[in-house]
């Protein structure tokens, strides 16, 4: 099959999920069809499209798409009422490269991942379309509008309302879409069946590691400008944390994650029972030696990366309903769930009094992890969708 596969970002391995998450299917579905990528660059990202990428595409173009552009194309949100990040992509270079590959070639399949790239399916194709959401950006939006502060929740708020109208919409210009988690699915669902895909784990990269851990140690891993884990940690720092020292004060948390925030570098600063690890090159070693890891998350949506590389990676995960419920790991068997400050006090006490605990939550993660969470199998899910949707197209 010939397929445009289509992206906001330029794939990669070391990036964040969406670009993860792109980056696997490539590889894997490259293995099968003949596929051109396109992808846009707004973090100036073109110089690292990684040898693998381009020797798993039949093509590879990245367009530079300026951040400070995207901000002024942002704006017409105000009048257009559209979602402001679908605005942010409305611009004459995005279709100029998107219709002069569809001119260029013959394809079977168009491939979009995320909402974002929207406007790209506005006008009629003769051609059909999947869109890969990732996951249910309303819901994130709409998240956050319950957590962020004044004005942010409120621009949140009208994002969400946004979103959901425009997924209705866009989801009538599709075959089929998909979305890593199963609980999304209900929000995205409209006009074009929407399937599960599975996000994925490298298990090569993430060996599970059962001995050598820290007695006293926490880690956070995620990218540490993002919103929703930071107002996770902030929160856990001021609601969780201060009990559990009281019981262990030898106890350490370990924040590890690319382009960490200012107030984060603050708590860490008033704080020397916490380290600010930043970005690294690999994250693995530092879930391989914690006593657990936790995803404390109030907002966002879909499947959590951090979630599925803990449990690969052997480390006992202590984690909100919110960020369990999209791996559909079980409460006690895969990982300990708790839904405010006093039960995550609770469950990591619990955790760390209790080694035969970790180990057996820790074996039957990786268990799940190896049954279901493989990017080989994400990507064989995603070539199954593609199938249903050429035979529809």
């Amino acid at each position: 099959m010939r397929v445009l596969f289509i992206t906001s970002r330029v794939p990669g391995r070391h990036f964040r999920g969406d670009q993860l998450r792109a980056f696997h299917h490539l590889i894997e579905l490259g293995k099968r069809h003949a596929i051109t990528l396109l992808a846009f660059d707004p973090l100036n990202e073109r110089e690292q499209v990684d040898l693998q990428l381009r020797q798993s595409c039949e093509k590879v173009i990245v367009v530079p798409h300026s951040q400070s552009r995207m901000a002024l194309l942002a704006l017409r949100a105000i009048v257009s009422g559209r979602p402001f990040q679908v605005e942010a992509y409305r611009c004459a270079s995005t279709h100029v490269a998107f219709l002069t590959q569809l001119a260029g070639a013959r394809f079977d399949l168009v491939h979009v991942q995320l909402v974002r790239l929207g406007a790209l399916l506005e006008r009629h194709l003769d051609v059909p379309v999947v869109i890969d959401w990732v996951d249910a950006l309303s819901i994130n939006m709409r998240r956050r509008s319950t957590t962020d502060r004044w004005p942010q929740r409120w621009l949140a708020a009208i994002e969400a309302s946004r979103l959901a109208r425009y997924e209705r919409a866009l989801s009538a210009r599709a075959v089929a879409t998909c979305t890593s988690a199963q609980v999304d699915i209900a929000a995205l669902e409209h006009a074009a069946p929407c399937h599960p895909v599975n996000n994925g784990v490298d298990l090569a990269r993430f060996p599970f590691v059962e001995r050598g851990r820290a007695e006293q140690e926490i880690v956070f891993v995620g990218n540490l400008g993002y919103f929703p884990n930071v107002d996770a940690i902030n929160w856990f720092v001021g609601e969780v944390f201060p009990s559990l020292v009281e019981k262990f004060p030898m106890l350490c948390l370990r924040l590890v994650g690319a382009r960490p925030v200012a107030t984060l570098k603050v708590l860490a600063q008033q704080n020397p029972a916490i380290e600010l690890v930043g970005e690294v090159p690999d994250v693995h070693p530092y879930l391989a030696r914690a006593s657990l890891a936790i995803a404390p998350l109030r907002a966002g949506s879909g499947q959590q990366l951090k979630v599925i590389e803990a449990m690969a990676s052997g480390t006992p995960i202590v984690a909100s309903d919110i960020a369990a419920g999209g791996v559909g790991a079980v409460d006690n068997e895969h990982l300990l769930v708790a839904t405010d400050a006093r039960s995550m006090v609770d469950a990591i006490d619990r955790l760390l009094r209790d080694s035969e605990l970790r180990t057996a939550l820790a074996r039957n993660a990786r268990t799940l992890v190896e049954a279901n969470f493989s990017w080989q199998h994400s990507a064989a899910a995603l070539d199954r969708v593609w199938d249903r949707a050429r035979g529809r197209g």
